[in-house]
């Protein structure tokens, strides 16, 4: 009779998790706390400590859920190298509880029982922060699990999770579906809305959190930049982005908006048409000059007293209190206690200023009529110096190129000098946070430059 309630709940929390319904989690952990009974009497302990686990976990997607919660609200993806760690992982933790279960006795199949205890654990983990992933491994647990509780004999069991298997194929299938339809619906109700027919469509690079797709037709070539589900919890303002950019569009600093939605993470330009800047253009003193000399023109704007401002102080802060909680190494503490001292000995500027804060070369396009800037999505009005800084510690520029950088942005970067030393530590602090951060919600971060940021931190 348990047996069968504890089946009746599971099909429940299937049917409901496919279609990412909340209550999924409070049908699962009744599921599993009933089937920790059923799997003690059968002679597989582990599995039965797994549904006590798993009613914890039911908590944890329970609470990651919620509007406000730490998962995306819609399906995301998983870094696939990623998933060769957890496997490695896996197979360290099965082959250290096998060898227990051995020694000691209280399963009847041991490895089985682990392999499907540790696998679980993992795809439970990442139905719980929406991570698309989580079907295919539950495609493979679920059938290697009917074979271990047939063997058992627990027929209704066994016949659940063959279930449960192909339920996790149409999982797939819904959550991929729901997030490429989603995206897709946008691009064509652009294309709708600016008489566009039949548009050549081009993916553009773009950052590692939003999709962003140029469309051309005899009359038109755009750029539509849908934002991806990560983006608005590493810091992006896309009210701020869309303020902001329109008031540098507005002095030939940046492509025109035709379309800007912050609420739905739209924002359709003007293509831009000309080259984009490499990191070699940085070494070279005239483009140093021009880059010095835009920023300049931005920064004698007013700043929109509407908007926020930024501090990239308090926003690093808050991305290392984000790394400390899934990594509490010494590194990442040291880094945190040294930001708090040099952030109490910075004076406030003098000034704020509208501010791009992210001036990577990716991001100029050298056009015929000059310089522009895209994706603003972290601008706003805050410290010049920090701006400055942002584009200094991204290209690692040597005193040298400094001077020429200053030199083109005029006499006020004399008044800047003293304080960019301070925010270039603060920018690579920064950096190092937003790369701690997005890889917590599943992003590829380059292993090597955080490395390097940690030691030039740390020196």
């Amino acid at each position: 009779m348990t047996e069968a309630i504890a089946v009746l709940f599971g099909v429940a929390y299937i049917g409901l998790a496919i279609r990412q319904h909340r209550l999924c989690w409070i049908a699962g952990g009744t599921s599993t706390a009933l089937y920790s009974v059923v799997f003690l009497q059968s002679g597989l302990p582990l599995q039965a400590g797994l549904q006590l686990l798993y009613v914890g976990l039911s908590v944890y997607g329970w609470i990651q859920w919620r509007p406000d919660g730490g998962a995306p609200q819609q399906p995301a993806s998983w870094p696939w190298p990623r998933h060769g760690f957890a496997l490695a992982a896996i197979a360290i933790a099965t082959a250290i509880s096998t060898a227990l279960l051995t020694r000691y006795g209280g399963s009847t199949a041991p490895i089985a029982d682990s392999l499907g205890t540790w696998a679980s654990v993992f795809a439970t983990w990442l139905l719980a922060r929406r991570y698309i992933e989580t079907w295919l491994w539950w495609i493979v647990i679920d059938l290697g699990l009917a074979a271990l509780f047939a063997s058992q004999g627990l027929a209704p069991t066994a016949a659940l999770y063959f279930a449960y298997a192909l339920l996790a194929i149409a999982g797939w299938r819904e959550w991929r579906r729901s997030r490429i339809s989603g995206d897709e619906a946008r691009v064509e109700a652009v294309i709708a809305e600016l008489g566009l027919h039949r548009p050549e469509r081009t993916p553009l690079p773009g950052g590692l959190a939003n999709r962003t797709i140029r469309l051309r037709d005899p009359h038109h070539d755009v750029v539509v930049r849908v934002v991806g589900v990560e983006a608005s919890g590493l810091g992006a303002n896309f009210e701020s982005e869309r303020v902001m950019h329109q008031l540098a569009a507005g002095i030939g600093l940046a492509p025109e908006i035709l379309i800007a939605r912050p609420a739905d993470g739209l924002l359709v330009t003007q293509y831009a048409t000309g080259r984009g800047l490499t990191r070699d253009d940085l070494r070279d003193v005239v483009m140093l000059e021009r880059i010095g000399d835009w920023i300049a023109r931005l920064h004698a704007q007013e700043s929109p007293a509407s908007l926020e401002v930024v501090d990239f102080g308090a926003r690093a802060a808050g991305y290392l209190s984000r790394m400390l909680a899934h990594d509490a190494t010494s590194p990442v503490r040291t880094i945190a206690s040294q930001l708090a001292g040099r952030r109490a000995a910075l004076p406030p500027p003098l000034r704020l200023a509208p501010c791009h804060h992210d001036l990577h070369h990716r991001n100029f396009v050298d056009a015929p009529g000059g310089l522009l800037a895209i994706d603003w999505e972290y601008a706003g009005p805050g410290d010049p110096a920090a701006d400055l800084a942002s584009c200094i510690g991204y290209h690692r520029l040597g005193p040298r190129e400094i001077d020429v950088l200053l030199g083109g942005y005029g006499a006020n970067g004399r008044t800047l000098r003293d304080r960019l030393a301070a925010q270039r530590w603060i920018f690579d602090c920064l950096w190092y946070g937003w790369n701690g951060a997005a890889r917590a919600v599943g992003l590829e971060v380059d292993s090597v430059l955080q490395a390097q940021l940690e030691t030039r931190l740390l020196d």
